[in-house]
């Protein structure tokens, strides 16, 4: 049953809370009013930027950063999450330029390949129009395909 536990005040409060926990529960579930807070603007940004894993090593942080991302990855792909990204395009175009600034990065490009393949694959039209309406975003990938061996 979902409780009335109060909403996180941060994603990163959401993010390392235990994937078992309440939260997370009513995330997976879909419930309105944490996927209205997941999908706030300012939250989504964050998701996306977390994407990004600077130090990809076996030290606590690197283990942090792939670890965070990982979930990241795992609530922008959410069913609940994807159409609210989809229709943001001003962060649909920070999650594409954060590729290109990546590039080489190949467990970063993993995450933005994984998120990118996901909302693809379930909103397919959404997508199109989009690179069809920003061809530049398009180029983007397109030259940065071979950049992590991943896309």
């Amino acid at each position: 049953p979902i409780t009335n536990e109060p909403l996180p005040k941060t994603y990163y409060d959401f993010l390392y809370a235990d994937m078992f926990g309440d939260w997370w529960r009513r995330f997976r579930m879909g419930e309105a009013k944490i996927v209205e807070f997941l999908s706030d603007q300012e939250q989504l940004q964050a998701f996306i930027r977390s994407l990004v894993v600077d130090d990809f090593s076996r030290s606590e942080e690197g283990l942090k950063q792939c670890h965070g991302a990982a979930l990241s990855c795992l609530v922008l792909t959410g069913d609940a999450i994807k159409p609210k990204l989809i229709q943001n395009k001003k962060l649909l175009n920070e999650l594409v330029s954060l590729v290109q600034s990546n590039a080489g990065r190949e467990h970063t490009l993993r995450f933005f390949r994984d998120t990118l393949e996901a909302m693809i694959e379930s909103h397919p039209e959404e997508m199109t129009t989009y690179f069809e309406e920003n061809p530049q975003m398009l180029n983007i990938l397109l030259r940065n395909i071979n950049a992590g061996n991943v896309f």
